[in-house]
Order: structure tokens, then C-alpha cells, then sequence
């Protein structure tokens, strides 16, 4: 990468005071924040209410001021079944908190000249059907139909972004991330994608056998990911696929997190002007204001201007990155289950976080008025929450709650649409779950297995977790840790040889093998 060198040397002061200064902030070590502790112990207590009433299984939390972290906070399990709690050095999958990596290392690349924001995506791929589409495009989320004329968030369009960075520099996206940023930075808890150890002799070579020893050792300690079935009952769900693009699959901490946070705020990687680019919105073809910049989203809430970035892997992972500015504030949130995040977005602002609400009400606006307001008990039923809201709003005072008025009737309403009929599960004898236990090919070649263990249906996902199958009728079966249902298919003898799964609207149809795979092939789903 042209200019990567000098860049580094140039960085590399700032930045190891950066991380130093991250690692070894306390609980609350800021002269400005020790008269403050008592705010932060009520956003303790609100955090855990809403992780309670979200059904959030683990979370942890860091708050950064002016690139020190003067708190950090782990709530509830990483690992419900082991016991194992959430601390600030817990790893999570980020999901969508990777876009801010890639608008870092592009917009590096346009300030080197390697790269123009109008360079035509066809220069470095045809993943973007559209043929006046730009990096500035895809970048801002404006790709779709006539580019720059609207937004529509677009995960898998941002990913083609992962082609341009590689062509580019002519180094994976993998290496991008850990040698540009990751390895800076001393983010040590921090790795480039779950499935950096499936190709081991590669990842050696590109990274050290000792930080793939770190790698494999932060992987162990993985939050483990969760969903709500059926709005009561928290089980273990299955992993997202863990390979990484510029759209997704960074492995991190809240604790790494806030160093990197910390260095975007010292111009660490950027040249201000350059950073500035991500952090203002995207104005249309026709002269509206977007909500998203480069990588970033851009929201203008009570005359002050919010930065931030979710992410959302549903009945998996969710993380919630929330920059004031104005105050030097950093909030950020990772979750074991997609309740940090379901719910609450789409194109609407940070506002419409219930615990982003907190942060800007005790963080920002308290300060900025100089007095305490209220706090919602989100414990309480929903009515009796959003009745003393709105009590507390017409107090007169000039905040008017509607931050948080908005967020209990969503809050009300996630929990309403998470109650789902629990299907009718009825016995199976173990012969008839005999006759189901085999081999099945997808049309693409890959294999779902199924066998009988303990009496009971098992398959197992591409990673090689097991699963329980609960039947509902003598041919179909469900997953409390996923959405699929599953249809075996016998024929008029009662011989099973083929199996529909159900992930959405049509299902997809899988043959029996009839005889075993052979020795050394795939077997997993």
C-alpha cells in the first residue's frame, strides 16, 4: 500500500498512547466524570432494566470521554449454560460495526490516492449491477436504482467494497484489517473474522504463529449467541457465518473498541477534512439530507449532531457504537442475542435505541440543563412506563421525553411481536426417528445431517453445532434454535428420501444419500 509505511511511523505515537491510555482508564478516572458517579451508576441500573426487559442474555458496555474509557461494564452471561459472565473483555461478533473499519481503511486509500470516492465499481467488480455506480455510492448506501438518489441500507452491497480495498492494495481484506488498524492499535482482543483459523498455513503466514495462537485463544472465549423463543424461553442459537467481508465478521471487545474509537477522534488514521467526509450526510441527487454518510450513520437530534452504527445478526449478535461530538462521548454496547438492535432501526435515528435514550438524556442533555431528569422504570408494566413518561414530560421543563415516549411504545411492541405461538411438540418413538437419521445433499452439494441422540432429532450447522429437532407431527419438525422447519418426504412404502427445509417463504428440497459419504468428505451441513 503506497504511503502505509510513512503512514504507520507517522501514527505510531499517538496511537500507542491511545490504546495505553485506553487500557489502564479505571471505572471512573476523569476528573470531570468524579463528581459525575452517580450518573453513571443510574445508566448502570437502566442498562440492566432494559437488558432485562429485552431478554438480552449477556452485554457488555464501555463509555469513552476524550479517549478514555471512564467506564466498562459487563451484564448478564457470555455463556448462559456455562455460567461464564459478560465483562468489558468479552468477544462478540460486531456484525455491522465492521462497515466503520472499511470507511477507515477506504477512505485511507483515497487520501493516498489509490483510490477515488468516484471510481466507477466496475473497476474493481461486478458486484454492483448498476453501471454508473461509485465507490461514494456503495460507501453511503445510495447504490440502488439511479445511484446518489437514495438511500436504502444494503449489507450485502457494502461487501462488494471488500473487492475494491483488495484490488487496490492487492492484499486481503483479512490482512487490511489486522496490519492497518487491529495490529496498531494493540486491539489484542480483537480478531479479523471467525473463521480466520480455517486456512492455517495461510493465516501463519500472513499474521505469525503467535498471533494465531492469540487468535485461536480470544475464539475460545466467543460469546455464546442466543434468541428468545417464542418471547419466554432464551436458547442457544446458531453462530452467523463467520466468514469476513467490509459489510461484516470482526470479532472485538467494547474494551478494543474504545481504542479504536479513540483514534478515530486523534485523527489517528485520517487526515480531520478526510474523517469529516464519513461524519456529514449524504445529500441526494435531488438535495435531501440522508442518514448516512461513509460508513457512518449521521442523525441531527435536538440541535445537536450524533454519529453511530449498529449492528444486527438475527437471534445471534448486536452492537451499538453512539458518538456525541459535542461532549467527547462514546457509547458502546455488544450483545450475545439481536435484542440490542431488532426492533428499533430501519431509517430511523439513534433515538429509536431505548438505551441510547438513556445515554442521551443522563450524559448529554442532563449536563446541558444542569439538572437530574427522571428515569423511566422499564421494569414496570409497559403502561404503567409510558404513563409516567408522559407525566414526567409535562413537568414543564424544556426536555420533553419524546425520546423516551417513542422508545417504550417500541419497547411494547417488540415484546409483542417476540410472542409467538410455541408449536405442539408430540412423541416420536425412536424407530420412526431412525428412519429420518441420515445424509441429505442440498442442490448446491453441501450435506445436512441428521441423526438420533438421547431420543431425540439432532442436526448440526456448518460449524458443527448441535441442534435439537422437535417433531410437531410424524413427518415435521422445528428449532428452537432457528427459524427452519423441517418436512421429511417418505414415499408410499415409508421410505424417506428426500427432506424439505423451510428458511423462508419456499422451501428448499434435499435428497437422501443412500449410502454413506465417503471417507474424509464433508459431513458437515
Amino acid at each position: 500500500m503506497r504511503r502505509a509505511t510513512l503512514a504507520r511511523r507517522f501514527v505510531a505515537a499517538s496511537l500507542l498512547s491511545i490504546s495505553l491510555a485506553c487500557r489502564h482508564s479505571g471505572s471512573v478516572t476523569s476528573p470531570q466524570l468524579d463528581a459525575d458517579r452517580e450518573r453513571i451508576a443510574r445508566f448502570t441500573t437502566q442498562v440492566e432494566a432494559l437488558r432485562s426487559v429485552l431478554r438480552i442474555p449477556g452485554m457488555s458496555a464501555a463509555l469513552v470521554r476524550d479517549g478514555h474509557v471512564v467506564w466498562s461494564h459487563g451484564f448478564g452471561y457470555a455463556d448462559v449454560e456455562g455460567k461464564v459472565p459478560a465483562t468489558d473483555s468479552t468477544p462478540y461478533v460486531v456484525a455491522s460495526l465492521t462497515k466503520t473499519f472499511t470507511s477507515t481503511l477506504l477512505l485511507r486509500l483515497v487520501e493516498q490516492g489509490a483510490v477515488s470516492l468516484d471510481d466507477p465499481m466496475r473497476k474493481y467488480t461486478d458486484e454492483i449491477p448498476e453501471p454508473k455506480a461509485k465507490v461514494r455510492h456503495v460507501l453511503s448506501m445510495t447504490s440502488k436504482g439511479n445511484p446518489g438518489e437514495h438511500y436504502e441500507y444494503d449489507g450485502a452491497r457494502y461487501a462488494a467494497l471488500t473487492s475494491v480495498l483488495e484490488r487496490a492494495t492487492g492484499q486481503p481484506y483479512r490482512a487490511l484489517l489486522a496490519k492497518e488498524i487491529l495490529t496498531p492499535l494493540g486491539m489484542r482482543q480483537s480478531v479479523p473474522g471467525q473463521d480466520v483459523l480455517d486456512s492455517l498455513s495461510q493465516v501463519s503466514a500472513l499474521f505469525g504463529d503467535s498471533t494465531v495462537t492469540r487468535y485461536r485463544a480470544t475464539l475460545a472465549r466467543l460469546a455464546r449467541p442466543y434468541r428468545v423463543f417464542a418471547g419466554k424461553e432464551v436458547v442457544r442459537s446458531l453462530y452467523p457465518p463467520t466468514h469476513l467481508t467490509a459489510s461484516a465478521g470482526l470479532v472485538s471487545t467494547v474494551r478494543d473498541l474504545a481504542i479504536y474509537d479513540s483514534a478515530l477522534d486523534a485523527h489517528a488514521f485520517l487526515r480531520p477534512g478526510t474523517q469529516q467526509l464519513a461524519w456529514v450526510p449524504t445529500v441526494s441527487t435531488e438535495g435531501r439530507m440522508l442518514p448516512y454518510g461513509l460508513g457512518w450513520f449521521v442523525r441531527d437530534y435536538r440541535w445537536q449532531r450524533f454519529l453511530w452504527h449498529y449492528g444486527y445478526w438475527p437471534d445471534a449478535f448486536s452492537s451499538l457504537v453512539v458518538k456525541a461530538p459535542a461532549h467527547g462521548l462514546t457509547l458502546i454496547l455488544l450483545a450475545n442475542s439481536d435484542g440490542l438492535s431488532a426492533g428499533f432501526y430501519g431509517s430511523g435515528g439513534v433515538e429509536q435505541n431505548p438505551i441510547a435514550c438513556e445515554f442521551l438524556r443522563i450524559f448529554v442533555f442532563e449536563p446541558e440543563l444542569g439538572r437530574r431528569l427522571s428515569d423511566p422504570r422499564w421494569t414496570n408494566d409497559s403502561l404503567a412506563t409510558r404513563a409516567a413518561i408522559q407525566q414526567a414530560s409535562s413537568t414543564g421543563s424544556r426536555y420533553d421525553y419524546s425520546c423516551e415516549r417513542q422508545d417504550a411504545q417500541l419497547v411494547a411492541e417488540h415484546q409483542a411481536r417476540s410472542v409467538r405461538r410455541v408449536p405442539n411438540v408430540v412423541k416420536m418413538d425412536r424407530s420412526t426417528l431412525e428412519r429420518y437419521a441420515g445424509e441429505y445433499q442440498n442442490p448446491d452439494g453441501r450435506i445436512f445431517r441428521v441423526a438420533v441422540h438421547n431420543d431425540s432429532l439432532v442436526s448440526w450447522t456448518r460449524a458443527g453445532e448441535q441442534f435439537t429437532l422437535f417433531p410437531t407431527s410424524p413427518t415435521t419438525f422445528f428449532a428452537k434454535a432457528t427459524d427452519w422447519m423441517l418436512s421429511f418426504q417418505p414415499d408410499s412404502t415409508g421410505k424417506v428420501n428426500a427432506l424439505d427445509v423451510w428458511v423462508g417463504e419456499r422451501p428448499t428440497r434435499l435428497t437422501k444419500l443412500q449410502s454413506p459419504m465417503p471417507a474424509g468428505e464433508q459431513r458437515k451441513p
